[in-house]
């Protein structure tokens, strides 16, 4: 008897220890799905300068409620993400803050604004709240919310061709890992993706959303002229690169401007001769 019930005790700490180790592996990865990412993409071409409607009433992690637009008057990264999610959407929320902290010479709360929007209709304040203290974004400038009306989340995301639904197989929703871009008016100016991006992407995309409001063009200083011209969105990366032609190009303009001034000298020296 006291045999069987030490085989038992083993086979019940195995299994234990197996199904542990399988929920550690678990949680804080995307879980793998099968389905087609082309369902979630958004259409820029269609969506791209679309302006989002500031009265939307929003609610954050301190329990303050504002208007979307009370964010407007200067460039806004926006997110949406769901607040139980404990794969991308906190893994998405660190990089951004991490590259928000390496883009030199701008500041969120001063020069720009973030705000992470739940499309989830179940989370809460408490949830936003626990969601800004798990990924260090409960900062001067970045605001955490739910909406007050929930009927306001499907409006939000479809004017901003954001597309997302509730996957039973995975356990999770399924949704683009996308920082929305708005200028001070509130129009989309840039959709950047993944959680590879770098401080240039962010002060490039701040740059291009500040110049780029109609009426109200602005350009803080020269440098930012600079990123505008030296860099140009990928739309396969979903992120800034270099603009090498515009390097090549320049190159050559160089090049053929110093064998014109070459040769004006070498003709002026003959001339006196």
């Amino acid at each position: 008897m006291r045999k069987v019930n030490l085989i038992n005790l083993f086979v019940v700490a195995v299994l234990s220890l197996t199904f542990y180790g399988e929920a550690r592996g678990e949680y804080g990865r995307t879980p793998d799905t099968s389905i087609d990412p082309s369902v979630i993409q958004i259409d820029e071409g269609k969506y791209l300068g679309a302006k989002l409607d500031g009265e939307v009433e929003l609610e954050d992690s301190k329990g303050k409620s504002f208007k979307l637009g009370d964010l407007y008057g200067k460039p806004t990264i926006l997110v949406f993400s769901y607040f139980n999610c404990d794969g991308a959407c906190p893994t998405i929320s660190r990089d951004l803050k991490r590259a928000v902290g390496k883009a030199d010479g701008i500041v969120a709360g001063k020069d720009f604004n973030v705000v992470t929007i739940s499309f989830d209709k179940s989370d809460n304040r408490d949830e936003a709240n626990k969601f800004a203290m798990m990924t260090g974004t409960n900062l001067e400038g970045w605001r955490v919310a739910i909406t007050r009306d929930t009927e306001d989340i499907s409006r939000l995301t479809e004017s901003a061709g954001y597309k997302f639904f509730w996957s039973p197989r995975d356990g999770a929703f399924i949704h683009p890992t996308v920082f929305i871009f708005l200028s001070p008016e509130g129009r989309i100016v840039r959709y950047l993706y993944g959680a590879s991006l770098g401080g240039t992407d962010i002060r490039t995309a701040i740059a291009e959303a500040d110049f780029g409001t109609p009426g109200k063009s602005k350009v803080r200083d020269l440098s930012d002229l600079f990123l505008i011209a030296c860099y140009s969105y990928n739309y396969k990366e979903g992120k800034y690169s270099l603009n090498y032609p515009l390097f090549i190009a320049a190159g050559a303009f160089i090049f053929s401007l110093s064998l014109t001034v070459f040769g004006i000298l070498i003709f002026k020296r003959k001339v006196r001769r």
